[in-house]
């Protein structure tokens, strides 16, 4: 039987996973891999979080190239590296301001310095950008495999934390308020070489002109293009849809919000929510009538019963000893001890649960997979971790927290 996890997603062909740093989005992006990869022919997992643990968590090699992955079945992973496309990226504007400038005369130096500048200047820019390195990093994935969506039934993509997803959705507004000034650059570039050739005049100078200020428009082109495309294939429900994953804590509930806050200001689709490393809800229940509170009672009256005989002693064991009694202190019992921190653990997540629920209940399935015995790596546990989420979180939890809305401020602080 298939997951039921499974069936939200099986519309889209792109699945994107993100949430806050720590909370499982790598190991819930494989087990969706892993799980489609048993009802698809092809499906392809990528990873653009920096800290690279895919390999990890299937328990086998990814590379930076795509390939299929050892011991499983129609399964490709690729790990990106989105520091080091931003700087290939870069270093091709690098390379190609240096051909333009091979073509000038030896006495131009110093305009050439002035030239350097203004690349340098312009790139230093680029690479400030909030989000770029990950919307690079995909921009050039799509670009050399032209075919991904030829090729592949399923592409899951692992993304960096929720910090940086945000900025990259936030990128094409970023990038079209700033490309009148990448324009300017050019501009600048135009002017420093048109007066190398009014000065040194030449042949060489004149075509320098015309091809470093074209191959910085073209760059620029390419950048827009790119991120316009990456942006129209988020938007696009039919194919893509955006899978938040957090945890039943405070932290991750805010930043949980700001997320589909931004996916919905974005135009994203999201309809699928997933709280992890839940507490099993035995230890939520109500007291009175929770199994635990019954150990804790035959644990507590045998700590008291104890501890009276410890305190108190007999008369035999007096004597006619005048000397006072010595008391032994009795050391909790860890089971209870245990038992009281899962409780309260427990309710503490059920409280955030309920606030998620009452939150986004009405725009996202909620699913909840619960703490394992078991650590969810390879293929074996993960198809038990997708398993557990099978069964949606109780919408009678609803009624239990009032909405945790995020605040208007921090909303805005997320934004800037």
């Amino acid at each position: 039987m298939q997951p039921r996890l499974l069936n939200e997603v099986e519309r889209q062909r792109f699945i994107f996973v993100g949430g806050k740093g720590g909370v499982g989005k790598t190991t819930v992006s494989a087990s969706l891999a892993v799980g489609l990869a048993k009802t698809h022919e092809r499906v392809l997992i990528i990873s653009t979080d920096p800290a690279h643990n895919l390999s990890d968590v299937l328990c086998a090699p990814v590379g930076k190239e795509i390939g299929r992955v050892p011991g499983y079945d129609n399964l490709w992973a690729v790990e990106t590296d989105p520091a080091k496309g931003l700087e290939r990226f870069l270093r091709e504007h690098a390379n190609s301001n240096q051909q333009g400038q091979q073509q000038q005369h030896q006495q131009q130096q110093s305009l050439d310095a002035q030239i350097s500048s203004a690349f340098q200047e312009a790139h230093e820019w680029l690479s400030s950008l909030p989000g770029i390195d990950e919307a690079v990093s995909l921009m050039q994935l799509f670009e050399t495999e032209k075919s991904l969506h030829e090729r592949f039934d399923k592409l899951v993509i692992d993304t960096a934390p929720t910090g940086h997803t945000l900025k990259m959705l936030q990128l094409p507004r970023v990038l079209e308020i700033g490309i009148s000034r990448l324009e300017s650059w050019k501009v600048k570039l135009s002017g420093y070489i048109a007066m190398a050739s009014m000065f040194f005049g030449g042949a060489g100078s004149a075509q320098a002109q015309p091809l470093a200020s074209e191959q910085v428009a073209a760059k620029l082109r390419r950048l827009k293009e790119g991120i316009q495309q990456l942006r129209a294939l988020l938007q696009d429900g039919d194919v893509c849809t955006f899978v938040c994953v957090g945890i039943a804590e405070s932290l991750s509930v805010l930043e949980t919000g700001r997320l589909v806050s931004s996916l919905e200001t974005a135009k994203v689709d999201s309809h699928v929510m997933i709280v992890n490393k839940l507490l099993p809800e035995i230890f939520a229940s109500d007291i009175d009538n929770s199994a635990t509170s019954t150990i804790k009672h035959h644990n507590d009256k045998d700590q008291a019963s104890n501890g009276v005989a410890h305190a108190t002693g007999t008369t035999e064991d007096l004597g006619t000893s005048t000397r006072p009694l010595k008391t032994r202190r009795i050391e909790p019992d860890p089971a209870a001890v245990a038992l009281a921190l899962c409780e309260a653990r427990a309710r503490t997540q059920k409280k955030y649960l309920a606030a998620l629920l009452s939150t986004h209940g009405a725009t996202h399935r909620v699913f909840g997979i619960e703490e394992l015995a078991f650590e969810p790596t390879g293929q074996e546990h993960l198809d038990r971790f997708l398993m557990s989420a099978s069964a949606k979180v109780s919408p009678a939890l609803q009624a239990t927290a009032a909405p945790f809305p995020v605040k208007e401020s921090e909303a805005a602080t997320s934004a800037t």
